[in-house]
């Protein structure tokens, strides 16, 4: 199946993996994340779930019901085990043009509902740090998610100031403060 999502999550020397189920473990690994994203603003909108199962169906080139049925084993996953577990997991089986993209995903997840709360712009910034990303990869992811141009200036600018304002204010709230 995985072969379907055109070499995103195939291994990169062409070998197989040597994990049993491997392929089943990535695809949760990456609907969890998915999902976390969606839910991330505490409210998971028709839109987000909508998109999660497109994104599922059309990525992962699995079934619409297959969709529905890893989008409930992501629910459970995501309440039993912590996410650094996944993200570890794509950060060990992917390469980072292969977790980039998932950060697109996974910021097409967080724009579905046409508004980026605060916590969701904070949980793209803790994802770009769990998959091991550069500033640069997530500006692109980002703007990959949002169907920007790959060289425009203005986008770049506005995304890097929402980035350093949400680590702005994540940083006063570590420390107590509060940001004017």
């Amino acid at each position: 199946m995985l072969n379907k999502i055109q070499g995103y999550f195939a291994p990169e020397d062409g070998g197989s993996n040597s994990l049993l189920n491997a392929e089943e473990h990535v695809k949760l690994a990456v609907a969890t994340v998915l999902l976390s994203a969606a839910k991330a603003d505490s409210h998971f909108a028709q839109e987000e779930k909508a998109t999660l199962l497109l994104q599922l169906e059309k990525r992962l080139g699995i079934s619409a019901q297959e969709a529905i049925a890893l989008e409930s084993q992501a629910e459970k996953a995501e309440t039993t085990h912590l996410l650094s577990q996944y993200t570890d997991l794509l950060v060990r089986e992917l390469s980072i043009s292969q977790r980039e993209f998932i950060l697109a995903l996974a910021w097409s997840m967080i724009t579905a509902d046409q508004v980026v709360a605060q916590e969701e712009s904070a949980f793209a910034v803790k994802l770009r740090v769990s998959l091991g990303l550069s500033l640069e990869q997530s500006l692109r992811a980002r703007k990959s998610a949002e169907g920007l141009k790959q060289d425009g200036f203005k986008e770049i600018v506005e995304a890097s100031k929402e980035v350093h304002d949400s680590i702005s204010t994540q940083l006063a709230q570590l420390f107590g403060k509060r940001k004017p």
